[in-house]
């Protein structure tokens, strides 16, 4: 999954770093010839909070702006449409930082069976008529670096919402399968 997004990445971007501290990520990262940052014990556990890896992961970036392209979406690969929109929405517009998200049109209900994106079980709206909700993709981020150092975080409190189509975010072994059931379908087509 690494090789794959380092490889996606390559075709946009000349300053990658793979933050890890996983050895065979770090020899990943030098044969494909971009630079590694180990992380450290505190970041590099399964447990640790997101602000603490980003905040270290962002100290190192010498860049004016940063992209977080985590491996766990092997499926994505539209940073060069996300550049364009970052750069219009953020760079010369009104947002402070990008995030990829799915749109979600379809009747949802919270834990408790309240609908969450519509007024009424008794009379639901048309599918057609739901407003959207958007579930964030874990495929890409870009902010400028300087507001990611000072929250530590990867996004602002006005991030442009940049719709791509589905991906899959691997967080269990089922997704992995998925993904790479759909990854495999797309490189033998």
């Amino acid at each position: 999954m690494l090789e794959n997004k380092i490889l996606q990445l390559k075709k946009n971007f000349s300053n990658i770093i793979v933050a890890t501290d996983d050895e065979l990520h770090m020899s990943v990262a030098e044969l494909n010839n971009v630079a590694w940052y180990k992380r450290s014990v505190e970041s590099a556990t399964d447990t640790a909070p997101m602000h603490i890896i980003i905040g270290e992961v962002s100290k190192i970036v010498k860049t004016k702006n940063i992209v977080f392209a985590p491996c766990v979406s092997p499926l994505f690969d539209e940073f060069e449409r996300a550049l364009l929109e970052y750069e219009k929405n953020v760079v010369f517009g009104e947002y402070d930082s990008l995030i990829g998200v799915n749109e979600i049109r379809e009747f949802l209900l919270s834990s408790d069976g309240h609908p969450i994106n519509y007024s009424s079980l008794l009379s639901p709206p048309r599918s057609q008529e739901l407003s959207s909700v958007y579930s964030i993709s874990n495929s890409v981020y870009m902010a400028p670096t300087d507001l990611v150092q000072k929250n530590n975080y990867w996004i602002g409190l006005k991030p442009y919402l940049f719709k791509h189509d589905s991906t899959i975010d691997i967080d269990s072994k089922e997704d992995f399968v998925a993904a790479e059931k759909a990854f495999l379908s797309k490189v033998w087509k």
